[in-house]
Parts: C-alpha cells; sequence; structure tokens
C-alpha cells in the first residue's frame, strides 16, 4: 500500500527589527516554551502557545478550526473584554478598615453600656434582711463584671493608641525613605549631566587625536622628502615638537576622562546600594502595612505614599540603566583615543 503524502508548508525568510530587550525576551519565552525562537513563533501564530499579560492594552484571541486532516483555518480577532471584568474583585482596604473600626466602637459601646447597666444595681439598698446573704453574693458578682468590663475597655483603648503610634511612625518612616529617594534622584540627575559632558569631550578628543594623527603623518612625508630645505626642515620639526606637546596635552585630557569616568562609575556603585537600602526599606514598609491592616489601622495614605516609592524607585532603576550604557559608550569612546594615541607612538 502506497503511503499517503504529507502536505508541507513552505517557510519564507521574515526580517524583524527589534530592541535588544526584545530580543533578549523572545529568547527567554522559547528557552522556556521548549522550542527555538523561530519555532515558537510559529507555534505563537498557529494558536498552540499562548502569551499571557494581566495588564496589557490589547489582547488577541487566536481560534484554530481543522478543515482536513493536514489543514487548519486559524482566526485572528481582537478581545474587547473590559478592565474591569478582568480585574480580580477585592475588598477595598478602606471598607475593611472602616468595618474593624466600627467594630472596635461597637464592642468598647457595648462595654460601656453593659458596664452603666452594672454600676447602678450596686448603689440599690438591701431592704430584706432574710436575703442578705444572696444580695451580698450578687453585689460581689456585680462589682467582678464592673471590674471586668473597665479593664476590657482599658485594654481596647490601650490597643487603638498602639495603633495609632505605629501608624505616625510608618509615617515618619515613608517621609525620610521619600526625602531619601528624592535626593538619590537629584544626584542621579547630576551624574547623567557630568557623564554626558565628559562624553562630549571624549569625542572632541578622538576627533582631534585624528586630525592630529593625519598631520603628523603629512609632516613625516614631508620630512622624508629630498627635496626640502633645511630651514623647512627646522620649521617641521618645530611644528613636530609643538604637535608633540598638544598630544601629550590631549593624552592628559584624554586621562582626566578617564579618571572622571571611574568617579562616575564609583557614584554608580554608590547608588546601586543606596537603592539596595531603599528596596530594604519598601519591604519594611510592606510589612508594616500588611501587619497594620490586620489590626484595623486606617492605612490609606500610607499605602499611597508606599505605591508612590515604588514608583519613584522604579523610575530610578530606569535612569541607573541608562546611565550605565551611557558609561559602557564613553568606555569604548576612551578606549579609541587611546588606541591612535598607541598608534601615533609607533611613528
Amino acid at each position: 500500500m502506497a503511503k499517503k503524502k504529507r502536505k508541507t508548508t513552505g517557510k519564507n525568510a521574515v526580517t524583524l527589527s527589534l530592541t535588544s530587550q526584545a530580543i533578549d525576551r523572545l529568547a527567554e519565552m522559547a528557552q522556556k516554551s521548549g522550542f527555538s525562537r523561530s519555532a515558537f513563533i510559529e507555534n505563537l501564530m498557529a494558536g498552540t502557545v499562548a502569551i499571557t499579560a494581566p495588564e496589557a492594552e490589547k489582547k488577541l484571541l487566536v481560534s484554530v478550526e481543522k478543515e482536513a486532516e493536514d489543514t487548519a483555518k486559524v482566526q485572528v480577532d481582537l478581545a474587547e473584554t473590559a478592565a474591569a471584568e478582568t480585574a480580580p474583585t477585592t475588598p477595598s482596604p478602606d471598607t475593611e478598615l472602616a468595618a474593624k473600626i466600627a467594630s472596635q466602637a461597637k464592642i468598647i459601646a457595648d462595654l460601656e453600656a453593659k458596664l452603666a447597666e452594672a454600676s447602678p444595681s450596686l448603689k440599690r439598698p438591701v431592704t430584706r434582711p432574710n436575703t442578705a446573704e444572696k444580695s451580698t453574693s450578687t453585689t460581689t458578682n456585680q462589682s467582678q463584671q464592673v471590674a471586668t468590663l473597665e479593664k476590657q475597655i482599658a485594654d481596647q483603648k490601650n490597643q487603638i493608641q498602639a495603633l495609632t503610634k505605629q501608624l505616625n511612625e510608618s509615617e515618619k518612616n515613608l517621609d525620610s525613605t521619600n526625602e531619601k529617594n528624592k535626593t538619590l534622584q537629584q544626584e542621579l540627575d547630576q551624574g547623567t549631566a557630568k557623564f554626558e559632558k565628559i562624553q562630549g569631550e571624549n569625542k572632541t578628543l578622538v576627533q582631534t587625536l585624528e586630525s592630529q594623527k593625519a598631520e603628523i603623518a603629512q609632516l613625516q612625508q614631508k620630512g622624508l622628502a629630498a627635496e626640502k630645505t633645511q630651514a623647512e626642515q627646522t620649521q617641521l620639526q618645530k611644528r613636530l615638537a609643538a604637535l608633540q606637546q598638544e598630544t601629550e596635552k590631549l593624552q592628559q585630557q584624554l586621562q582626566a576622562a578617564t579618571t572622571a569616568e571611574a568617579t562616575l562609575q564609583s557614584q554608580i556603585t554608590q547608588q546601586r546600594q543606596t537603592i539596595a537600602q531603599l528596596e530594604q526599606a519598601l519591604q519594611s514598609s510592606r510589612a508594616q502595612i500588611a501587619a497594620q491592616t490586620d489590626q484595623g489601622q486606617t492605612l490609606a495614605t500610607l499605602k499611597q505614599a508606599h505605591a508612590d516609592l515604588q514608583q519613584q524607585y522604579k523610575l530610578q532603576g530606569d535612569r541607573l540603566r541608562a546611565l550605565e550604557a551611557q558609561t559602557h559608550q564613553a568606555t569604548g569612546v576612551a578606549s579609541i583615543g587611546e588606541f591612535y594615541l598607541n598608534r601615533w607612538r609607533k611613528y
């Protein structure tokens, strides 16, 4: 029996222009899914692999309908699911805190009402001598109940005072962290400005070295010509000496730029350490917010400040990555200048 020929699908090369970050993400997705990059994209287009992004602005629905044994119809539609439908339905922290505070207030009110009911009974006179022993026992029980209620009320008030104190301390810590973040942001801005200035100076030095190298080569060719007079050779030697002095100055400037670059690199390392400390402060703030939410304290303002701090931390990390990229670029420029200086020394 003859084998049934399977239908093959031809493949075409497609050129995509992606950022380095997008290429790294594509490689990571393909590796984790167990495919090569080409196979990963092929399966993604066929609908056998799906990418889930909860915060995606647009979502596509891929439906595959088999028309025959070796063919399938793929249909792509834009999902029109509202953000409110996909958002998790979690209770509002403000509502929970308000309910807990109201519950504590109700407990205190109930205890005070019971205390008010128990107190008048202690003041009632004993009118029947034959029930004196029974009244004394009842009065003793009521006194114990009153003492218990008073202790419960005092404990509730102490808990509220302790929670209020913790909230105030957390707000102070967040304010201090916010000020540190602002200071670090200013230092990053200043470091970026200095780095851009040094980068521009390095480019100018490289261009000047190129020009000096070309002029030195021309002077050397002129000096080797036998038809030149002694006066011309003297002028050429003076010019060559002047160029050597200028080259030494440029080399000193390049060394200063390299030193400044190393200083900036040290500042970046210190800023990374500061960011790590801020991250620890953020984790501590998260722990305080979680503990205070369980205890029923109003933390809406604290959570907003914490969210702002997280956003500033993210922006600061982006600036730091940009500064590191500029540092690598400046290092390359300085290496080019040093390369041309070494070549000039050979002449």
